[in-house]
């Protein structure tokens, strides 16, 4: 992480992020004293550990369909705001913070899981295969 130079595959895909960020998270514009240049930091550290650019960008997004449904409760450390719907949040909601007894990834991820429509059939009848 630290000096190390981004490469062109790295770049495009924060480049990209940002662009989810700009329109799920920060609701087309940055919270008011925030650099954005954070969460392009946190951005790179996730995509350096691994995590996909879909995975990320399903993250954000499912995090901005539980706080518009309400069923995330978050509360930042550094402003001691609380996510609620119509309201902006930076990636720090995603990154190492729980919501209650759960990881907010977690949630954010299962929000856009969720959303995505019912299982398909065979996908269905292989996983009741597998757990029965």
């Amino acid at each position: 992480m630290g000096t190390a130079k981004l490469n062109k595959e790295e770049i495009a895909s924060i480049g990209r992020l940002m662009g989810v960020v700009r329109k799920e998270a920060y609701l087309g514009k940055e919270p008011r004293g925030y650099s954005p240049a954070r969460d392009v930091t946190i951005l790179r550290a996730w995509l350096r550990r691994g995590r996909s650019e879909a995975e990320i960008q399903g993250a954000i997004e499912g995090l901005r369909k539980a706080v518009e449904k309400g069923t995330v409760a978050w509360k930042n450390p550094e402003t001691g705001q609380t996510l609620r719907p119509g309201i902006a949040f930076t990636l720090r909601a995603l990154r190492n913070t729980k919501a209650g007894d759960r990881w907010t990834w977690d949630t954010a991820l299962d929000e856009a899981f969720r959303s995505q429509g019912p299982m398909i059939q065979s996908l269905k009848d292989a996983l009741r295969d597998i757990l029965t």
